[in-house]
């Protein structure tokens, strides 16, 4: 099912452990690899059957491979946004952004039990843990349990616009034409282990893939610290690949960074607490009494210690503004048989 090359960053992982500290508590148990999100003719997936919710789901489907750098004709003019045809999307949001529960059913087909795994998380959670930044108000990470597994969604809604320079560039690099349509989401899917307690189903998008099947995380500005560490980590990214810019549009060149680099940029103090405030955070949602049929939101709010905040559980049950991510038992009954 994977190739060889896509065990590449289990072992970078487990090669920078002994000398990074913020990497010590994560071990990757299994790469599930790839799959697809083609987005299907469904609205509401409260109400939508057990055929439909997975419509979208392509198998063997993967993220577009990176061009080498020699066969980008540098300097490029990138256009302005008005240039180029309407094509946004809302995100965060289903049809158009995956489900956890899509996710999980993938790795169902390639082997691994729900039941088996603690939590099931996006791209963005383990930063959102480590940071401690809440989104904005209209934003939340959601939370819901199912036989024993816990799921977390950010439900941050808004619409995205594929005309904008760093969609540009990372069709670029992946050797689509900056004016094409953006290429529908990919998911690389890792079973994680954290703290060596808990098991981990981790979902995120993919952004390219370099020539030996490793996830490449592209960004058009370098960008650096907890958050982006974290983000690598969730999709198995061995390095991101930033633009350089004379001015806004004109684009001069690439820069590469490691997974290692960027671990050892981080101030010492994150590294102390970034371990302890994800351990927090899974603590609570293990030891909170969860039910089924409810919906949760976490937050952090201040408390008393100087490098950390303290995590907060509200039941949002009811509340038209965040429903229920997960579809209805008789629909997870048969996708989960």
């Amino acid at each position: 099912m994977l190739s060889p090359g896509e065990a590449v960053f289990a072992d970078m992982l487990a090669q920078l452990k002994p000398t990074t500290p913020m990497l010590q508590f994560v071990d990757v148990l299994q790469d599930l690899g790839f799959y697809t999100w083609s987005v299907p003719q469904v609205k509401d997936l409260r109400a939508t059957g057990a055929n439909k919710v997975i419509s979208g789901v392509v198998l063997e489907g993967k993220p577009e491979k990176m061009v080498p750098k020699h066969q980008i004709p540098f300097p490029i003019k990138m256009y302005r946004p008005r240039e180029l045809p309407k094509n946004s999307a809302r995100m965060n949001v289903f049809p158009n952004h995956v489900s956890p529960i899509v996710a999980t059913w993938v790795a169902n087909q390639r082997g691994i039990e729900p039941k088996t795994c603690h939590f099931v998380l996006g791209g963005s959670t383990l930063g959102f843990f480590a940071t401690q930044k809440n989104p904005s108000k209209a934003n939340r990470y959601l939370i819901q349990k199912h036989e024993g597994t816990i799921y977390v969604q950010k439900t941050h809604i808004f619409t995205q616009d594929y005309t904008g320079v760093p969609f540009q560039f990372e069709r670029l690099l992946t050797g689509i034409p900056m004016a094409h349509k953006h290429p529908e989401q990919t998911e690389h899917l890792q079973l994680l282990r954290l703290f060596d307690k808990w098991t981990v189903l981790c979902s995120a998008e993919a952004d390219g893939m370099d020539e030996v099947g490793n996830t490449v995380e592209i960004k058009s500005k370098k960008e650096s610290g907890t958050k982006l560490l974290f983000q690598m980590v969730s999709n198995g990214s061995c390095y991101v690949v930033s633009g350089v810019f004379a001015g806004k549009f004109n684009l001069v060149g690439t820069e590469t960074t490691s997974l290692a680099e960027i671990a050892q940029e981080i101030s010492p103090v994150f590294v102390e607490c970034s371990a302890d405030r994800i351990k927090t955070a899974l603590e609570l949602l293990e030891q909170a009494e969860l039910q089924p049929t409810r919906v949760y939101s976490l937050h952090f709010e201040d408390s008393a210690g100087e490098n950390s905040k303290r995590p907060v559980l509200t039941d949002l049950t009811g509340s038209r503004e965040f429903p229920p991510f997960l579809p209805n038992s008789a629909v997870l009954s048969k996708l989960f048989p």
